[in-house]
């Protein structure tokens, strides 16, 4: 028999819906419920379902430590909650990525954009790579409430986010890695 333990890593973080239903797969680390509470939108990927999803990155090389940095959520990462994590402490344990590649690199964009009307372009804390990755349900859930800039949240351990990398790029061509704003 499987046996029940809290989501992931956010042991006593996790809702108590979630300690009371995450089961361990026979392949692999727990995983979340199917449907979170209060995020009518997501589910889980079905047993060999696919999802391509594209996340920005911090480094080219699959084989840095740091890569898995880049796969946890803000809750892993002991950041404070904001605007809809707030509301929905489901979405600040998810992650956030895209649809498509370009999407994921207009959103690195926007935000260098306006931290450098800010003048605080040096505190981009997000990285300059996209990583495009397959996620195979059942071990992923993912909310897509269709919005026009692409944007999902995906559960899962960043240890099996990083698994699922099939291809990482830079995030700009090299010819345009100078910050540049747009009217």
């Amino acid at each position: 028999m499987a046996s029940k333990r809290p989501f992931g890593s956010l042991g006593e973080f996790a809702s108590p819906q979630a300690r009371r239903t995450t089961r361990r797969m026979t392949h692999g680390p727990p995983v979340r419920p199917p449907v979170p509470d209060g995020t009518p939108e997501a589910r889980t990927l079905r047993d060999g379902e696919e999802l391509v999803a594209h996340r920005l990155v911090k480094t080219l090389d699959r084989m840095d430590p740091g890569l898995i940095e880049s796969f946890k959520s803000n809750a892993e990462l002991g950041k404070p909650p904001r605007g809809r994590e707030e509301r929905e402490p489901e979405v600040h344990r998810g992650v956030s990525m895209f649809k498509a590649h370009a999407q994921a690199v207009e959103r690195r964009q926007r935000i260098l954009n306006r931290l450098i009307r800010e003048g605080r372009a040096d505190q981009l804390g997000i990285g300059d790579y996209v990583a495009m990755l397959r996620l195979v349900g059942p071990d992923f859930c993912f909310e897509d409430r269709g919005t026009p800039d692409g944007h999902m949240t995906i559960w899962g351990s960043a240890s099996s986010l990083v698994t699922a990398v099939v291809e990482i790029t830079q995030a700009t061509p090299p010819d345009l890695n100078q910050p540049h704003l747009t009217e």
